[in-house]
């Protein structure tokens, strides 16, 4: 259950574990790109890989409850570009294909450590009428918390992930590795305004086995985030999307990107305006574009006076510049499901 509760933004010194958009923090879910900064990548250098995989407390106890906010089983993803827990990319890397093993991963390899100075106390006053342990409260800076006590005059919140500082028992099996150019993995980029909820609509997209955010089309080599939200750089907020071939279409893949982009309005998305939240499609193939071009003409039909400004240009890998760290998978990290499965509406900021 999630309420917004304001008050509870001055409960001592709960750190944010979402940081905002202008600053860093802890994040005790680390399922994070390995990006330092911002930097171009060869998508030729990337390996994917396809794992079986379970994972269980080390007392046995399955991760279920809540869960995981990724998927388990079968699944295929881009080695060190985020989505799952550090300790199953080193899996990845690492494990002899065919081989099934089990693994211990610690808490830092997991779901992160237990920092005591999530956890507060606060004046019971502060909180939603009816509150009850369990709870998820989301405070006005955007962080989630957990109530973990309630006394008569307060309770205590926790802004640690629900699993932090867990060791996990990983049993995997690698099926397949192999660089991403020969794995039937292409690359396509998008950009639709803030790109976190754009992200995390990717991410759950059927045969979707990596995304990163970025910069993309502008002026200044290696940009900060800083930067393009000035205006000055010329780039636009973007997704890097890598899928399988043999699972989607780019014109399947622009369906969601459409569902969630309005193609008339320019140099803003909602309320984000500025130049870096135009809307563009940026190909990598040929097919890309004639499903792009298909995919926006389809759009002005049903737009009709009103025009689609949504750009159409080639892509470029030197000119897609990932963006920080703590932007990679956002939405994920702050508690949102990015599983396949996933139903519930994505909540652009926390």
């Amino acid at each position: 259950m999630m309420r917004r509760v304001a008050l509870l933004c001055g409960a001592a010194s709960v750190r944010a574990f979402t940081p905002g958009r202008h600053a860093s923090a802890r994040v005790p879910m680390r399922m994070m790109a390995t990006t330092m900064g911002t930097t171009t990548v060869d998508p030729a250098t990337l390996q994917v890989v396809e794992m079986d995989y379970a994972i269980k407390f080390k007392d046995g106890g399955a991760v279920v409850d809540p869960a995981p906010l990724f998927d388990q089983g079968k699944i295929s993803f881009v080695v060190d570009h985020g989505n799952y827990l550090p300790g199953i990319h080193e899996a990845a890397s690492t494990l002899e294909i065919g081989e099934k093993t089990t693994l211990t991963l610690p808490a830092e390899k997991a779901f992160g450590p237990d920092i005591p100075e999530m956890r507060a106390t606060a004046p019971l006053a502060a909180a939603p009428p009816g509150v009850q342990l369990g709870d998820v409260l989301q405070v006005s800076t955007g962080q989630k918390v957990r109530v973990t006590e309630i006394t008569k005059d307060s309770l205590t919140i926790d802004g640690n992930a629900p699993h932090a500082g867990k060791e996990l028992e990983l049993e995997a099996t690698v099926l397949r590795r192999g660089a991403l150019g020969e794995s039937g993995v292409a690359v396509m980029d998008v950009a639709g305004g803030c790109f976190w909820g754009m992200e995390l609509a990717f991410q759950r997209a059927a045969g979707v086995v990596g995304t990163a955010v970025g910069y993309t089309h502008g002026e200044k080599a290696n940009p900060t985030y800083n930067e393009v939200c000035s205006g000055a750089t010329g780039h636009t907020e973007a997704v890097r999307i890598y899928y399988d071939e043999e699972q989607t279409t780019p014109a399947e893949l622009l369906d969601v990107f459409f569902g969630r982009h309005d193609p008339t309005q320019l140099n803003r998305q909602g309320n984000d305006r500025g130049t870096q939240y135009r809307g563009g499609i940026y190909y990598h193939t040929e097919e890309q574009k004639e499903a792009a071009e298909a995919a926006i003409a389809a759009q002005q039909k049903v737009y009709g006076d009103q025009e689609v400004v949504t750009e159409l240009k080639p892509a470029a890998d030197s000119d897609f510049w990932h963006a920080e760290d703590y932007h990679q998978q956002y939405l994920q990290k702050g508690g949102q499901d990015a599983c396949k499965t996933a139903t519930e509406t994505i909540r652009c900021y926390g």
